[in-house]
């Protein structure tokens, strides 16, 4: 009981001369190692999570723990759930601010900023599966021992050479490793202590004092740290009752539980751990609080380790035969997991190691500790894991998880097992999830498990275009109204800032008034709540009032070349001749050498009329044929109105430009034509604006374009629509510009040769709720690349109404589940639900903006 009885006269002497900073063994910094009280030299590593395993990282991992340590070397190898996005709304901001400059600025601006509070609160606030917004980081902590308080030269040249050596493993299998300086650990080790919304670490403009040692800092001053028979709380007292228990102020106390590993299963399989973290497999179960999962390994001297085994391993083999084993059933699992670990250690040169897993919980009052301990208990034990909740023993453990604290002392408290090195590899904690693709984060997503997801579409060394494909019901409007209220409200140049903080409101921002314009062609009207939102918006609908042109020739700008439209207006006139046959090869031949004439000719003063004109004058009969079906198109015709050159072009000045097609709906054909029109003018637009501003392109409803047979009746539409889009997508790279095709069942992808280059030549692939039928068909069928867990998991793609919908976001092999979770009023502004629209309308008809229209209407509802 002597470590025991140690611990408990230091906590008694601490508390006595409210020294508690001598309880933190940081003696100073050196270069880049920490010295650690009772002789040490101590490294951290910050490393990203990994999002999954695979067999190079297992590799690796074994190699490390197969190196020859020095006797009681101990190393830390934590993942913890950190209760800060600080970087993340930083990031958020400076490409935000000014974006919209003109009518809409102060509008777009404000959702800006909506967005992040409400991404804040979420740090605070219980989601739906009861997790809380936060950031993974993955820790690696090395410890080696020194004979004295300072290492002599040997020690250290052999220690450096030892961290470069891991340093260069974690780099090379992507952890992004980085040796925490005194400040940046000093920050973390606050962060634990201290988890309440005010804590002074969360302040920018707070500094570590420099004439304190990092040991004086690690408890904010004015609080204590104050051990109790059940754990441990740290926090600013604000009285001691007659009792003499300590009361602490209620936003300022944090409460410290430790569990330790008691069970696994009989096998455990690379990548369990990742188990621990939350239920990302179905998203119901989320750990709310702060939390870290820690595996600590203490390497003691090989020799003697060796030595014990063997002689217990010698005991076992002379015990467990005969009728011993019928009387003892133990004895014989025992012997074979001592040949087991004897075999890893002698034959595979693996080490003999101590170890223990624990989890350590920092909630913000005793009853939500209690309740995130059982509820954290009872999910471990649907894994088959046990843990143990500590009592007396929290204070100890908690220190010996503390970065560089960890110390050969460990396996006096017997919260540890024996193992191979081998095992550790199963044991390390290094797994989260994805968090994105880009360090500046546009559209902002949360995981099941509550990391904050970092995206954006144009952050690729690929194409930018995206297929979304979503079941009825499954949130598509929502989401997409979402990512474009994003783009709109977000630019290119970073420096921005919404100007949120106090000292922030006396600056002058610049207009950048660099945010993206979106494009969205739509059939049911789902977007246009979004549209009456931006007074600068525009929301072309086919009705009495549309007084616009699709002649296609003034909004050419180059007709040969790479960038040349050209073969986009041939297909724009196939189909308007021959929409369900198609024309024939001299028939397309001849149309193109037509074409190019009168380009060559009029520029962009040709016109829909002068080219049938031309083909009804022409000497072959197949080319008077094709005048004769483009004659309702021409000026006269039932369609000639539309193409007329007596109307202006749509300008597609709007910042968000909405063209409604539901009134096309009965005419295929036309609403084809329409289509291929308006890409045509979009693109030019695009392509006129450069790269200044990211452009988005969307077309809704793309299934009927993507599904039925090319021989069908409406086959030779089908294929128009596929050269039409993929000649647009292909040059939208170029002028930082995204196509976004979306499409309501999986197997729309699949139904012709147009949804399968659409997702083939999609980079990125947006899939909400599906039905599982349908994604068995497209593994069966191979229409689309991912693993067999990759697909399980598409299958648990689901929305909760009124509350989330979530999103499985593949790029490349990456792929990742997010949860989208707005405000009510935000919802309520993009949702198609009927009900929700009736009530839209009516506020909107009292005369009230759409953001107050959404309020009234949220509180109705909830009424």
């Amino acid at each position: 009981m002597g470590v025991f009885s140690n611990y408990f006269n230091k906590i008694r002497q601490l508390s006595n001369y409210d020294k508690i900073d001598e309880m933190f063994g940081f003696v100073g910094y050196e270069t880049d190692y920490y010295i650690m009280e009772g002789g040490g030299m101590a490294v951290m590593f910050c490393c990203q999570p990994t999002p999954g395993c695979n067999e190079e990282l297992k590799n690796t991992w074994d190699a490390i723990y197969k190196k020859d340590f020095p006797a009681d070397t101990t190393i830390q190898t934590q993942l913890v759930a950190l209760p800060d996005i600080g970087y993340f709304i930083r990031q958020y901001e400076t490409t935000r601010g000014n974006r919209m400059m003109g009518n809409d600025n102060e509008l777009t601006t404000s959702m800006a900023e909506s967005l992040a509070m409400d991404l804040e609160r979420k740090m605070f606030k219980d989601m739906h599966n009861g997790g809380r917004l936060r950031d993974f980081e993955f820790w690696v902590t090395i410890r080696v021992p020194t004979a004295e308080l300072l290492a002599n030269d040997r020690e250290e040249k052999r220690f450096r050479a030892l961290i470069l050596d891991l340093e260069e493993s974690f780099t090379g299998v992507g952890f992004s490793p980085r040796k925490l300086l005194p400040n940046d650990l000093l920050w973390r080790l606050q962060a634990l202590f201290n988890t309440s919304k005010d804590a002074l670490w969360r302040n920018l403009n707070a500094k570590p004092n420099a004439s304190l040692s990092m040991s004086e800092q690690i408890i904010e001053n004015g609080n204590i740290i104050h051990f109790t028979p059940n754990g441990i709380i740290t926090g600013k007292p604000k009285e001691v009752d007659e009792n003499g228990t300590i009361k602490f102020e209620e936003n300022n106390q944090t409460h410290i539980k430790v569990m330790s590993l008691t069970s696994l299963p009989d096998e455990l399989y690379y990548g369990q751990m990742f188990d621990l973290v939350g239920d990302w497999q179905t998203g119901s179960v989320s750990h709310g609080d702060p939390f870290m999962i820690s595996t600590l390994i203490h390497y003691p001297e090989q020799g003697k380790a060796k030595s014990d085994i063997s002689a217990g391993r010698k005991w076992l083999i002379g015990q467990a035969k005969g009728k011993i084993l019928e009387w003892f059933h133990g004895l014989a699992d025992q012997k074979r997991d001592y040949d087991q670990l004897w075999t890893e250690i002698d034959q595979r040169s693996a080490k003999v190691v101590n170890s223990g897993t624990h989890v350590i919980v920092f909630s913000e009052s005793e009853e939500r500790s209690a309740r995130t301990v059982a509820k954290m208990q009872r999910y471990f034990e649907g894994k088959r894991i046990t843990f143990t909740k500590e009592s007396v023993l929290t204070g100890p453990l908690f220190l010996q998880n503390i970065p560089c604290m960890m110390d050969k002392g460990y396996a006096n408290f017997r919260r540890h097992s024996v193992y191979s090195s081998e095992a550790l590899v199963f044991l390390t904690p290094h797994m989260s999830n994805w968090k994105g693709n880009t360090n500046l984060p546009i559209v902002p997503l949360t995981t099941r498990n509550g990391q904050i997801f970092f995206w954006d579409l144009f952050k690729t060394d690929g194409g930018y275009n995206f297929l979304l494909s979503a079941a009825t019901g499954s949130g598509k409007s929502v989401l997409v109204n979402y990512i474009v209220n994003c783009y709109l409200n977000s630019g290119v140049k970073t420096g921005g800032s919404l100007l949120r903080l106090p000292h922030q409101k006396q600056y002058e921002l610049e207009e950048f008034d660099d945010g993206a314009q979106v494009f969205i062609l739509d059939s049911g009207r789902s977007y246009q709540n979004l549209a009456e939102m931006f007074v600068d918006s525009q929301f072309i609908s086919f009705d009495s009032n549309f007084k616009y042109s699709l002649n296609p020739f003034p909004s050419i700008h180059e007709w040969t070349g790479d960038d040349g439209q050209g073969p986009m207006i041939l297909t724009m006139f196939k189909a308007m001749a021959a929409p369900k046959h198609g024309v024939s090869e001299v028939q397309r031949a001849e149309m193109m050498t037509m074409l190019t004439n009168m380009w060559n000719e009029l520029g962009q003063k040709g016109t829909v009329t002068i080219f049938v004109e031309r083909c009804l004058d022409h000497e072959e009969d197949y080319m008077r044929e094709i005048g004769k079906q483009l004659k309702i198109f021409a000026e006269g015709g039932v369609y000639g109105h539309l193409f007329s050159d007596k109307r202006p072009a749509i300008n597609f000045d709007g910042r968000l430009v909405v063209v409604e097609l539901e009134e096309l709906q009965n005419d295929l054909h036309l609403q084809l034509v329409v289509i291929l029109g308006i890409i045509n003018q979009i693109q030019h637009k695009i392509f006129q604006g450069g790269t200044a501003r990211k452009s988005l392109f969307l077309l809704e409803e793309a299934w009927q374009w993507m599904a039925g047979d090319k021989d069908g009746d409406k086959g030779a539409l089908i294929e128009f629509v596929g050269e039409f889009l993929q000649a647009a997508f292909r040059k939208f790279r170029k002028v930082r510009a995204s196509g976004g095709v979306i499409t309501q069942n999986l197997l729309d992808a699949t139904g012709n040769a147009v949804g399968q280059a659409i997702l083939a030549n999609t980079d990125w692939k947006l899939f909400l709720g599906q039905d599982p039928s349908s994604v068995d068909k497209i593994k069966n069928t191979q229409s689309f690349s991912a693993t067999d867990a990759q697909f399980n998991q598409m299958k648990s793609v689901h929305t909760k109404k009124g509350s989330y919908s979530e999103i499985m976001i593949f790029h490349k092999q990456m792929s990742e589940i997010c949860r989208l979770e707005l405000e009510p009023e935000t919802l309520m502004i993009f949702s198609t639900d009927a009900d929700d629209r009736e009530l839209m309308k009516k506020y909107r008809g009292l005369g009230n903006g759409v953001k107050e229209a959404a309020r009234l209407a949220v509180l109705e509802k909830h009424r």
